[in-house]
């Protein structure tokens, strides 16, 4: 018997501002086949990874790359949080709006 693999759905949620976003965790980003069609509905993808495992290697970076390509792919802006670093705001284009180097340890202050 073969074994079928149910496309699961994504809760996509809003923020206190009413944009709504498209939940990745970690390396679900990579992978086109993870996308469902409320991409579309969405105003960005945000994706939420745990680096550390990688080290002080190329990983974090090939990482992002492959989150930038998704922007791209899908014109949505990203938002990027890795623990280690590499968190990045990215436009649709897949330009770095602005971001956090890996490893580094900072503290942000909302309005």
């Amino acid at each position: 018997m073969p074994v079928v693999f149910r496309h699961r759905q994504r809760a996509r949620f809003d923020t206190a501002e009413r944009h709504q976003l498209y939940p990745l965790i970690c390396y679900e980003i990579i992978f086109p086949s993870e996308m469902t069609d409320d991409i579309y509905k969405s105003d960005a993808i945000l994706n939420v990874t745990n680096d550390a495992w990688f080290g002080d290697t190329p990983g974090p970076y090939q990482h992002l790359q492959q989150a930038r390509v998704r922007a791209v792919e899908y014109g949505l802006p990203l938002i990027r949080s890795a623990n280690t670093g590499i968190s990045v705001v990215v436009d649709a284009h897949g330009r770095i709006i602005s971001g956090i180097d890996l490893n580094a340890q900072v503290f942000l202050m909302l309005p």
